[in-house]
């Protein structure tokens, strides 16, 4: 089940803190008295980075009541806090592609003095080689607020390590597209049940070690079903909602969508992490976007055409995506080959047209190759959830090239050459892209003639 969230208290989702100035240092005033200080006993996570600290008394561990247990409220104790963060910062890091390499402790005080309708608080400390943060936390909390708001903090570490004078807060979208990223592919349990954590599938007997879920869903699964029933947001409510609403599915749901396909990019997760990374260092996350996803959107009209194919495409969407062998190879060659809009002569009308890949990339140039590539990556990239799982690393190899080869042409552009040199360098690269990509197809049609033997051998034991 997926629950939904109020606003968090303390940090704001839309990446500025003007409006959060007074709320922080509201709290640090109160929370900052000796009385309320907190200084009992602790409990350190398994990484360090976590420090939960709580002073027993008769609300050291609250009891829900049944209709708070149905709302999916939890009991929190100081295991629980330390087990949980340990567990969603895995989630995070993997769906970031980050190694753990934290350098501020992040302390987390349960408190049964904060009130119940603000129950995560976030207090942000400047040290001389970053910033800290300090969560006060009420014991009893809602489930999803309470991963929320500790991918919200994580975020908040992560960004902000550089240490610069000004805070960062991550924009609204990029929290709950990582939220739901986490949610839907960790393998771990945040605290939560294993449906909240991955989405259903089928499972193996209890005696073997796999589970076929792994490949049967896609992470934007849910997402896809939501806003195909519901309106998804237009990018513009998305990007600079004039208010945020933990119970708004709509608005969770598109960025999941939006942040799991800028992970279809030709950036990849290189691009979510250079965001991150770079996002103090310019006014606003905007500015940063545009630095670190020029090659895919180049100016906002490109990425508002590509929000509108997303989610134009939801409505065709159909959760029985799983194909057999034939069918996959045929989806993979279809994807190999798209359609495009070419004229015959210069005095005749464009018409849609089946190309190669290996012609796209050996023939054509400049930025319409480019954006024909990215189209065919992106292609690849969602045809990994309707494949079977043998055919995923071939179509995974495919999407890799292709980001390579991009890659490395945008490389070529920014280094200093002779005169007549950067079009031999480039003939270079894609000679060799070529000759990779002769590679793949052999793999491929060897897998469609080894698919066509064990068929023919299964159709003539079945007559015999």
């Amino acid at each position: 089940m997926h629950l939904v969230l109020r606003q968090p208290v303390g940090c704001g989702p839309l990446g500025t803190l003007s409006g959060h100035l007074l709320t922080f240092a509201l709290w640090a005033v109160l929370l900052g008295t000796p009385k309320l200080e907190l200084q009992g006993e602790s409990l350190q996570s398994t990484s360090g980075q976590f420090l939960t600290i709580w002073v027993k008394d008769r609300f050291y561990t609250p009891e829900l009541t049944p209709n708070q247990v149905n709302q999916g409220w939890v009991a929190l104790t100081p295991s629980l806090v330390s087990l949980t963060a340990e567990q969603v910062k895995t989630g995070v890091l993997k769906v970031l592609g980050l190694e753990d390499q934290w350098a501020q402790r992040i302390r987390i005080h349960l408190s049964s003095k904060l009130i119940d309708q603000e129950p995560f608080v976030t207090l942000p400390t400047r040290f001389n080689n970053g910033w800290g943060f300090r969560v006060m936390l009420y014991p009893k909390i809602r489930k999803d607020r309470w991963i929320r708001n500790l991918v919200h903090v994580l975020l908040l570490d992560l960004i902000n390590r550089a240490g610069t004078e000004r805070m960062f807060d991550p924009p609204a979208w990029l929290i709950d597209g990582v939220w739901q990223e986490m949610l839907q592919t960790s393998l771990v349990d945040p605290s939560l049940s294993l449906e909240d954590v991955v989405a259903p599938g089928q499972f193996s007997d209890p005696g073997m070690r796999f589970r076929t879920w792994v490949y049967n869903e896609d992470a934007t699964h849910m997402a896809k079903l939501t806003l195909k029933t519901l309106e998804p947001l237009s990018l513009e409510s998305l990007l600079m909602p004039e208010s945020y609403d933990f119970d708004d599915i709509r608005y969770r749901h598109s960025a999941h969508l939006l942040f799991h396909g800028l992970l279809t990019q030709v950036e990849g997760v290189s691009g979510v992490q250079q965001f991150l990374r770079e996002m103090p260092h310019f006014l606003n996350w905007q500015t940063t976007f545009h630095h670190s996803y020029h090659a895919s959107f180049p100016n906002m009209l490109r990425l508002e055409k590509w929000w509108a194919l997303q989610t134009a495409a939801l409505s065709q969407y159909n959760p029985v995506r799983r194909a057999d062998m034939q069918r996959s190879l045929e989806l993979l060659k279809a994807s190999l080959t798209p359609q495009a809009k070419l004229a015959e002569r210069e005095d005749a009308l464009p018409v849609y047209t089946s190309v190669s890949l290996e012609g796209v990339i050996g023939q054509w140039e400049g930025d319409v190759r480019d954006e024909q590539l990215r189209l065919v990556h992106f292609r690849l990239m969602e045809l990994k959830n309707q494949v079977v799982f043998e055919c995923v690393p071939l179509v995974e190899d495919y999407a890799q090239l292709i980001q390579e080869f991009l890659e490395q042409l945008s490389r070529l552009g920014f280094q200093s050459a002779k005169k007549g040199a950067l079009p031999l360098r480039e003939r270079t690269l894609v000679n060799r892209t070529l000759g990779r990509l002769e590679q793949l197809e052999l793999r491929r049609l060897q897998m469609l003639e080894q698919f066509r033997q064990l068929d023919a051998r299964s159709a003539a034991g079945s007559g015999s």
